[in-house]
């Protein structure tokens, strides 16, 4: 029960936020991650390298909570970055310890947020500064949440967002500084501001240039949300910025499913790859036993289209694990007989709990249609409503030929999908038992589907 999934990012214990870095040929993917358990806690900074973006080579730790400092509870997430011959991080760090530049996190067990820095010639052996945290003072207006820092350089100034809260219920928040010596900090007031409905503090905001427009990344859930639960959303924020000022023009949901804590990194084409963590739907105790909890997502490239349009992709090197190729002949299906089963002959399919596909549906004649996934007591629908034009709740175009194409990954307990590089659901299915097999059923509502056609390929690492 509960395989492991193969091709996506899963060390043993614990993983969650990616932070992706490109260096000279290697992609760097560090991590939150507990090498002590599968359970959340003792953070530290994983790390691993790929060539290809599709295998990954596990390294030693990179950062660790150290004793008496500002980060002696924890290490959790920032960012990367290269300057001066060295590389550079800046990450929230926790403690028990009152330090006079921290914002109070956590009253109850006396943890307390502190911004630390750590130095490395290489990427692989780094030095922490944690014993003196930066001198960062959290806005008078700001609540608790003050993490996640994202750092940049303009001119000979550098720049800082942190992710934060309003006070009193207000919305989340992004808090901007500047500084010419990393040393002093002069606050610059809010850079982005989230109203309550949408969350009640950001994390792991990210900011980069794409094509003409800028693009901010935020994270967000509601305050005192159990970790366990999952309220959890990531938005892009498409915009504009003069002179260090952001102006909304456009946002949408990176992912309506199971992804949170998306973090990106430019790839030495000009891409923009992005990754995300996937938690887990079952309980932690179920986690510590089979001694590993959570993935990071297959890495996507995010676009603009020239009218502004974002495009969310699985990146094209995915397709160097396709072994075997299954073409299926898709029924009509109409109203009257509701559902069809036409997926998966399990048995027939290789017996792969991993796999591609590519599924096509013609949506003009009928209301709302979509695909039913059910594994055991499990299921998953993908709804798409013609004439709303949505897909999982999210606007979604169909292609030149009135197509609504869905690319699908599955490996082990993980599905990731996308709908016309528009819509992303991330999500998970367990297997209850060696006779639980998957079933895939098209469904309408209010009309019909006419005949179409899906491809499969069975992936292997």
């Amino acid at each position: 029960m509960l395989k492991r999934p193969t091709y996506h990012l899963s060390p043993d214990q614990w993983i969650n936020d990616p932070i992706p870095f490109y260096w000279e040929g290697v992609y760097h993917l560090f991590f939150q991650h507990n090498p002590k358990g599968a359970w959340w806690g003792n953070i530290c900074w994983g790390h691993a390298t790929s060539s290809d973006l599709i295998h990954w080579n596990q390294h030693d730790i990179a950062l660790s909570p150290t004793p008496y400092s500002g980060d002696q509870q924890g290490c959790w997430t920032g960012c990367l970055f290269h300057h001066d011959g060295d590389f550079h991080i800046f990450y929230t760090g926790v403690t028990e310890r009152e330090y006079p530049n921290r914002s109070q996190f956590n009253p109850i067990d006396s943890w307390f947020q502190t911004l630390c820095r750590a130095s490395s010639p290489d990427l692989f052996i780094w030095s922490s500064l944690a014993s003196d945290p930066l001198t960062i003072t959290p806005p008078a207006h700001s609540g608790d949440c003050f993490r996640d820092p994202h750092v940049w350089k303009e001119g000979h100034r550098w720049h800082l967002i942190i992710g934060g809260e309003q006070k009193q219920g207000t919305g989340g928040a992004i808090f901007r500084y500047t500084s010419e010596d990393w040393k002093t900090w002069d606050s610059q007031g809010t850079f982005y501001h989230q109203p309550s409905a949408k969350g009640d503090w950001i994390e792991c905001p990210d900011f980069f240039k794409l094509g003409t427009q800028h693009i901010l990344l935020v994270s967000s859930q509601p305050k005192g949300l159990p970790l366990t639960g999952f309220d959890k959303r990531c938005t892009w924020i498409r915009g504009e910025y003069h002179n260090s000022n952001f102006l909304p023009i456009q946002q949408g949901a990176l992912d309506t499913g199971y992804f949170y804590a998306a973090k990106s990194t430019q790839g030495p084409d000009g891409r923009r790859l992005l990754w995300g963590w996937i938690p887990e739907r079952i309980s932690e105790t179920d986690q510590r036993k089979r001694g590993w909890s959570g993935n990071l997502s297959l890495p996507r490239e995010i676009r603009t289209l020239p009218d502004g349009q974002m495009r969310i992709v699985p990146i094209p090197e995915i397709q160097a694990l396709r072994h075997a190729t299954l073409e299926i002949h898709l029924p009509r299906v109409d109203s009257a007989s509701q559902t069809s089963r036409f997926l998966f002959p399990h048995q027939v399919f290789w017996n792969s709990e991993h796999w591609e596909a590519l599924i096509n549906f013609n949506p003009e004649n009928c209301h709302t249609c979509g695909l039913q996934f059910e594994y055991g007591s499990q299921s998953l629908v993908l709804k798409y409503h013609h004439n709303r034009s949505t897909f999982q709740g999210q606007q979604v175009s169909l292609d030149e030929d009135g197509q609504l194409r869905l690319h699908i990954f599955r490996d082990g307990s993980i599905l990731e999908i996308f709908a016309n590089e528009q819509v992303c659901h991330t999500h998970r299915l367990y297997e209850e038992s060696l006779a639980t097999h998957l079933e895939l059923r098209l469904f309408v509502e209010q009309g019909w589907l006419p005949q179409n056609q899906a491809t499969f390929w069975q992936l292997v690492p």
